[in-house]
């Protein structure tokens, strides 16, 4: 399906490493956010660090995420979620905007995208003041209209206790 938008374009078709096509698109012109816009209805990789992300009660940290290639990520849908909780919402962007409806309410206020760097395909989620709860098992989704991809990571927590008190009666 060619371009449609109102600059010429070069359109190829890259055989990708599952056997299928894929489309992407190379504008002429010299505005790489046009092109990414254009590139995201291709198929991609959600990537992060395959090393836990440790991280000191009370800091900040970032849990890197990014699709591959560098397609804009500003009309997907990008879902984070905490696995150890029922209701593992952390974060969603979707549609342009913050959606907090059902969003884990110890991340209020605690969470945020670097909206600027969609463009670029950065996922990565930023959380502040971390806390013991914190750590467990994260996963960033993505999902397009035709397709979706997802990464694990783990996060570690440090300086906080946990007292376990086994009472036998």
């Amino acid at each position: 399906m060619p371009c449609r938008c109102l600059y010429t374009c070069i359109y190829t078709h890259t055989l990708n490493q599952i056997n299928t096509y894929k489309n992407t698109h190379t504008h002429t012109y010299n505005s790489a956010r046009h092109a990414h816009k254009h590139i995201q209805l291709a198929l991609f990789e959600v990537l992060g660090p395959t090393d836990p992300i440790v991280a000191v009660a009370g800091d900040d940290i970032i849990l890197p995420c990014y699709l591959k290639p560098n397609i804009s990520a500003e009309d997907m849908t990008v879902d984070w979620l905490n696995l150890d909780f029922i209701d593992s919402r952390v974060y969603r962007y979707q549609n342009h905007r913050i959606i907090r409806d059902d969003q884990i309410p110890s991340y209020r206020g605690r969470t945020s995208l670097f909206e600027e760097e969609l463009w670029r395909g950065n996922t990565s989620l930023k959380l502040t003041r971390v806390q013991g709860t914190d750590e467990g098992r994260y996963k960033c989704f993505i999902k397009a209209k035709t397709w979706y991809d997802d990464f694990p990571i783990q996060v570690l927590v440090k300086g906080e206790v946990y007292f376990h008190v086994n009472v036998i009666i």
